[in-house]
């Protein structure tokens, strides 16, 4: 887990945002859930980042790719392109 884990008590916030994402080992999930869903504090901070998490894929998904370029940043098929990053 986190460099301070769940060993030592709740689960970091870099974990639960790690197993929401599902980024976790299926050891560490077993550790996680084994933990949070034992414990009331766990459960409410679990709920709070999975709505975080869904709120922010809400607004990616409405923004549909808005903020993303229509052309490349650079043309690398260009043969002066190289030479001019290394020259």
């Amino acid at each position: 887990m986190g460099e301070e884990g769940i060993s030592g008590g709740h689960p970091n916030e870099n974990d639960l945002h790690r197993y929401v994402l599902g980024h976790l080992s299926p050891t560490q999930v077993e550790v996680l859930e084994g933990h949070v869903f034992q414990c009331p504090a766990g459960k409410d901070r679990l709920a709070t980042i999975i709505m975080l998490v869904t709120q922010i894929d809400r607004v990616a998904a409405a923004r549909g790719g808005a903020d993303r370029r229509k052309e490349p940043r650079f043309r690398t098929s260009e043969t002066d392109f190289c030479g001019r990053l290394r020259p």
